[in-house]
């Protein structure tokens, strides 16, 4: 089962797979002009469809004991907010 009901991507113009890879996995993929970090996570956040956002950049990872929680909230509801 996995953590993520959506996925959106982000990307500023790479020139690598990122697309390819990313509409591979099912992701809804966007393209726009690097604004830094603080828009690009808006114009994400605008862009999804459920009221949880776990926001994480291309070189970050869950750990085992993180992706556990949060299946497990998944189940059973949540509260307010987290602190990872």
């Amino acid at each position: 089962m996995g953590i993520a009901d959506e996925i959106i991507v982000i990307d500023s113009f790479s020139t690598d797979e990122t697309r390819e890879i990313s509409l591979k996995y099912g992701a809804l993929f966007f393209q726009r002009e690097w604004n830094g970090y603080s828009e690009a996570k808006n114009f994400g956040n605008d862009k999804a469809q459920y009221d949880w956002i776990l926001s994480i950049d291309a070189d970050e990872a869950l750990s085992p004991e993180l992706r556990k929680s949060i299946l497990e909230i998944k189940k059973t509801g949540a509260q307010n907010y987290f602190y990872l």
